[in-house]
């Protein structure tokens, strides 16, 4: 015969490990059902391009109104693509990082107290910028391009995804 004690410590590993098995199991489910997850590390445009090449010409049944972004810069280059108030694009070009980076921190990062939900950091050396709530916004760098999208509304913001070459889902 077994020992009580022994078929005590027998029972109670085998619910620590359904217990943990369980665990594992909804977390995975949990990250499968998770929207979003981006993949942001496609080769950036050439430079040749123009932006109305590169940025979608109809979201939400709306055209593209393109404009010169940012405004008054001697030292960045880009564009703006405005469609109605469901959606912008922003895509700019800086001569190095830390020109990117001084901008984002003057540019962006202000924007992002709009969102109730924001996350802001850097991954694999480059940042990713996400807010979330009133509609949302993403943005993150590709060597010396950032690339904006903000949406009114997570179906607006999937189309631009979509139709945008320099962003896919997972």
């Amino acid at each position: 015969m077994v020992p009580a004690r022994m078929r005590s410590m027998a029972w109670s590993r085998t619910l620590a490990l359904a217990g943990v098995a369980t665990l594992i199991a909804a977390l995975v489910i949990a990250a499968l059902s998770v929207r979003g997850g981006y993949i942001t590390d496609l080769p950036p445009p050439s430079g040749r391009e123009t932006y109305a090449e590169v940025m979608p010409a109809r979201v939400a049944g709306l055209d593209a109104q393109i404009s010169a972004w940012p405004p008054d810069s001697t030292v960045l280059r880009g564009a703006r693509a405005r469609y109605g108030m469901q959606a912008k694009l922003e895509i700019v070009h800086a001569g190095s990082v830390a020109e990117l980076d001084a901008y984002v921190e003057q540019q962006v990062r202000p924007r992002l107290a709009d969102y109730a939900r924001r996350i802001d950091g850097r991954v694999d050396g480059r940042w990713q910028l996400h807010g979330r709530g009133e509609g949302r916004l993403f943005a993150w760098q590709n060597d010396t391009w950032l690339f904006l999208i903000q949406a009114q509304s997570d179906e607006v913001f999937d189309e631009v995804v979509e139709r945008f070459a320099y962003i896919r889902h997972r």
